[in-house]
């Protein structure tokens, strides 16, 4: 569905094919993000059980990993972008 909804839009907007991403985050995503900070894998090493965040900053990185703020975006060209953000709302809501 949201295969075709880039091509209606880029119909809509005479945008060549392949030039609108729609983006949506996966629930899954979203509501595993809040347990993310309280994670911490334990690793065997030489007899110690150690945090990965010895090992590697990986770990660190995906902690602070922000949860998306957006429910979905749209992505085009710059070259696009004006003529796409006036009507895009009303293409995908309506």
């Amino acid at each position: 569905m949201r295969r075709s909804k880039e091509r209606e839009l880029e119909d809509i907007f005479n945008i060549p094919q392949g030039h609108v991403i729609i983006d949506i985050p996966r629930p899954e995503l979203l509501r595993a993000e809040p347990r993310i900070n309280s994670t911490d894998i334990q690793v065997f090493d030489r007899n110690q059980m150690k945090s990965l965040d010895e090992f590697t900053p990986i770990a660190q990185a995906i902690r602070a990993r922000i949860a998306p703020d957006w429910a979905l975006m749209l992505i085009t060209d710059e070259k696009y972008r004006k003529k796409v953000a006036k009507k895009v709302e009303s293409c995908l809501f309506s």
